[in-house]
Formats: C-alpha cells, sequence, structure tokens
C-alpha cells in the first residue's frame, strides 16, 4: 500500500507545471518549461508560447532600504528613485530605452517599484533587436530583492504563467516591521479617543449634576416662597 502511494506521489510531482526553486533569502515557483542557467538565477523559456526569461538578483540591504515605506505620492521625489533613473541614463548610447516608466506595485504580498521599459539596439544595418522588460524591486531587514521579467514579445510580460511565477515569490528573510509602528500609532490614537470620550461623558456628567442642582435650588427657593405666603 505504501508502494502505490509512494508511486502516486511521484507521479504527480513528475506532472506538474512549476517546481519551487529555494535559496536562502527567497523561494518561488518556476515553470517546467523554463531552463536555469548554471552560474547565476536566471532562467529562460523553451515554450515558445511565452517567450521570456527571469532573473532574480539579491544584495544587502546596507543603507537599510524600507520600500515598503514608500508611497505613491511621493515617488517622483523619492532619492532612490532619482538613482535608479540615472542608472539608466548612464546606459550604453547603443541601447535606446523608450516607454520607461517607474510606479509603486506589489510583487505577490510586498511592496514592489516597479519598472516597465523598452530596450533596443541595432543587430545589423537593416535590423534592430527589440526587449521589453519589467523589473520588481523590494526590501527585507537585510536583502534587496530584484525580480526581472525579459521578452521580445510585450503580452509575454502580462501572461498567467509568468503572473502565478511573481505571485508565488516569498521573502525568507525578516521584514521591516512598519506593522507595528502603525499599531503603536493607532493604539495611541486610540487612546487619545477613549480620553477625550471619557472626558466628554465626565463633563455631560457634571453639567446634568450641576443642572440638576440648579434645579433643586429653584425648587426650593419656590417652595419657601409658596411656605412664606401661607404663613
Amino acid at each position: 500500500m505504501k508502494k502505490i502511494i509512494y508511486l502516486i506521489l511521484m507521479l504527480v510531482l513528475s506532472i506538474s507545471p512549476v517546481y519551487a526553486y529555494d535559496t536562502t533569502t527567497y523561494r518561488i515557483d518556476i515553470p517546467n518549461n523554463f531552463k536555469k542557467s548554471e552560474n547565476n538565477d536566471y532562467w529562460q523559456s523553451e515554450d515558445e508560447k511565452v517567450s521570456a526569461n527571469i532573473l532574480i538578483y539579491t544584495e544587502d540591504n546596507t543603507n537599510n532600504l524600507d520600500i515598503s515605506s514608500f508611497e505613491k505620492t511621493d515617488l517622483d521625489k523619492n532619492k532612490y528613485v532619482k538613482e535608479l533613473e540615472k542608472n539608466f541614463d548612464s546606459l550604453d548610447e547603443a541601447i535606446n530605452l523608450s516607454n520607461y516608466s517607474v510606479t509603486l506595485d506589489k510583487i505577490s504580498s510586498y511592496k514592489a517599484i516597479k519598472i516597465d521599459l523598452k530596450s533596443s539596439y541595432k543587430i545589423s544595418d537593416e535590423k534592430d533587436s527589440v526587449v521589453y522588460q519589467r523589473q520588481y524591486i523590494t526590501s527585507s531587514k537585510n536583502f534587496i530583492y530584484y525580480v526581472t521579467v525579459s521578452s521580445s514579445n510585450k503580452d509575454s510580460l502580462d501572461s498567467e504563467e509568468i503572473k502565478n511565477v511573481l505571485n508565488s515569490f516569498k521573502i525568507k528573510d525578516e521584514l521591516i516591521e512598519r506593522q507595528q509602528e502603525y499599531l503603536k500609532y493607532y493604539i495611541c490614537l486610540g487612546g487619545i479617543v477613549i480620553f477625550g470620550i471619557a472626558v466628554l461623558i465626565l463633563s455631560i456628567k457634571t453639567t446634568k449634576t450641576e443642572n440638576n442642582i440648579t434645579s433643586n435650588e429653584v425648587e426650593d427657593k419656590k417652595t419657601r416662597k409658596a411656605t412664606k405666603k401661607q404663613k
């Protein structure tokens, strides 16, 4: 019976469309039709329908970059984004960059900088090579992650296969705990609100008490006057 179960499991694994690629810093599901390079985390599709390449690169987060703190409204003023743009401007003049954009998005559940660009360069006097690229940059406590998808076919970047790959991306390093800072803020804000409500209730009670006392005093005076008249 155990042998049968084992064989069934092996069969399921063998026909699975993806496999888990696991490192010390991240984990991702790679389609079986993508062939990995021997030297780095680079995969090339062997499927003509989805002609794409995937490159993942990590570096030490020496400057404590916290992309989770980036906001869309401040992206054009962000120092890190400006530095990225300078790097693109300094590329080889033989490479023609166009349709360049930087936005704030997500890769899996992580906030990320998303860079879309189209690059072209001459491979002969009569022919240009065109490549569409989409890069996601995100960070953890100790690392910065660069996940880049490239293709000669723009539609491949938005294919379900590539979307599934990106959605499977998991960071294994410790995340920057900004949520705790927000939690402290909301706890503090909640405390202020509760204190304000308590003061308001106390004020209302005090006002009611004062009004009751005043009403009682008025009634006492009326009673005294009535008593004097009777006398």
